[in-house]
């Protein structure tokens, strides 16, 4: 008896004849090597190949064998050898279905596996290797994505190996090495950032305040910025759209400036709270909340002539100064500002002193 999936070589069994001729030696041949799996080397019966025994297939094999001596006397004999069954190791595990969409959350069936036993012996399919088992699982005959979100970037890692075994339980194993291909899909842009968050009063309109810039890891795209400004104060250039260039490792790094369309003033508004958003080619988009602040300047002196104007009163001919009362708040309200109230303090000074040397006393 010999085993089966003996390997190439293997003596199988060692052959020996009787002649009554004394000193008669002999040489064998194989007449018939059933079908190819057994060979002769000198009086030694060899498995021929890999693989060649296969109890599954061939539980004997039957050869014949032809032994001569050196007269040209014959001897042919048919003999049987049995082949021992053994347990044999599934085959390996192949996967139908190899692709995952970048960014996938959640429990994602990737591909069925599949693996045959020729002992008819149930198959078990399993991922040997710990890295493996962070992102995915075998079910069943399942192949499953598992990981949490954002791990799966096609530029970062566009493919990643997966080593899948396939048992018997009884100690045959077969495994693997299977490539699953992350497909490329739409990223929204990130790194969203606002140069500079201040701006000094006078300023004139349409002078350059900051730059607005985002990233995206897809190449080739183009990204659309916008500010939402309540007072209308703050706009970007060409309509928002981003010059873009290719970035250091991968994607495209965008960039649009922001700047005025109206002066703006530290004693009437101090902060312009805005939101900043840019949108990819894909629609997918992010927004920035931002404060500009409105840096104060030395301003110039307040005219007096314009603090002070004359009014004709009808009982009297004569000339006097008024002091214009103080705009409401919605028109300035800046009526804690030391400057505001410093002019008109000034004013109403004037104001008595002029009357005071000028109007000849009441009758």
């Amino acid at each position: 008896m010999v085993a089966e999936n003996s390997p190439d070589g293997t003596l199988v069994g060692t052959l020996s004849a009787t002649d009554p001729d004394a000193g008669a030696t002999h040489s064998f041949a194989l007449l018939s090597n059933g079908a190819g799996r057994l060979r002769i080397d000198g009086n030694r019966i060899l498995v021929n190949g890999v693989n060649a025994l296969n109890y599954e297939a061939a539980a004997a094999i039957e050869i014949d064998v032809a032994a001569l001596d050196q007269s040209g006397g014959s001897l042919i004999k048919r003999i049987t050898i049995a082949v021992g069954d053994v347990n044999d190791r599934p085959t390996a595990p192949t996967l139908t279905g190899n692709q995952l969409a970048e960014d996938s959350t959640g429990t994602i069936t990737i591909g069925t596996l599949a693996s045959t036993d020729e002992d008819g012996d149930r198959v078990i399919f399993s991922l040997p290797v710990a890295a493996d088992r962070l992102l995915f699982e075998v079910v069943d005959d399942k192949l499953v994505f598992r990981g949490p979100p954002n791990v799966l970037d096609f530029e970062v890692k566009p493919t990643h190996n997966v080593t899948v075994e396939a048992s018997d339980g009884k100690g045959g194993s077969a495994t693997t090495v299977h490539t699953v291909v992350i497909t490329n899909s739409n990223d929204a842009p990130t790194t969203l950032a606002v140069s500079k968050r201040e701006v000094t009063e006078n300023t004139a309109a349409f002078t350059a305040v900051a730059v607005v810039s985002a990233m995206d890891e897809d190449d080739g795209d183009s990204l659309v910025f916008t500010v939402t400004d309540p007072t209308g104060t703050f706009q970007l250039r060409n309509s928002g759209r981003g010059v873009c260039s290719a970035a250091a490792t991968s994607g495209v790094s965008c960039s649009a400036v922001l700047e005025l369309v109206a002066a703006v003033n530290f004693e009437v508004r101090s902060v312009y709270p805005l939101v900043v958003s840019v949108v990819d080619s894909g629609g997918k988009g992010i927004s920035l909340a931002v404060n500009i602040k409105v840096l104060d300047a030395n301003d110039a002196p307040f005219d007096l002539r314009y603090a002070l104007r004359r009014k004709q009163h009808a009982a009297d001919p004569r000339q006097v100064l008024e002091v214009p009362p103080l705009p409401p708040s919605p028109t300035l309200p800046s009526l804690q500002s030391h400057d505001v109230i410093a002019q008109y303090a000034i004013a109403q000074y004037l104001q008595m002193c002029w009357l005071q040397y000028y109007s000849p006393p009441l009758p």
